[in-house]
């Protein structure tokens, strides 16, 4: 007889939620069913460049302007930005992320809103 429990939530996407079913059973074999809703908690992360204005990919959407997405708090996240860009005739060299990763990297979503900045230099 168990009255607790654990499990690993999957990755997903925003919005999303897990139905748990739980299910009881007496010791003459009667047993019921009731489902219960759990909302993850989600976190606002922003996403901009320095200069602004140039490209950058997360979760594989690319955009050219500063942004903002609601994704669940722990979920993995992918971040990737080129690491040569031109905007009009000036060329850009990728220097850093905000958060110090490398040009490609995973970041795992922070509990609080969070902004990660990819940050370029003229060569």
């Amino acid at each position: 007889m168990g009255t607790t429990g654990s499990f690993q939530a999957p990755d997903h996407s925003c919005p999303s939620y897990l139905e748990l079913q739980l299910t009881a059973t007496d010791p003459g074999g009667l047993s019921a069913t009731t489902s219960v809703r759990l909302d993850p908690r989600t976190v606002v992360l922003t996403f901009a460049t320095s200069p602004g204005g140039l490209s950058l990919t997360v979760n594989g959407a690319s955009q050219k302007v500063s942004f903002r997405t609601t994704v669940i708090v722990g979920s993995q996240n992918s971040l990737s930005t080129p690491l040569q860009q031109q905007m009009g005739k000036q060329t850009y060299a990728f220097d850093s992320w905000s958060d110090g990763g490398r040009a490609d990297h995973l970041i795992v979503a922070p509990c609080t809103a969070t902004t990660y900045t990819a940050r370029y230099r003229r060569p």
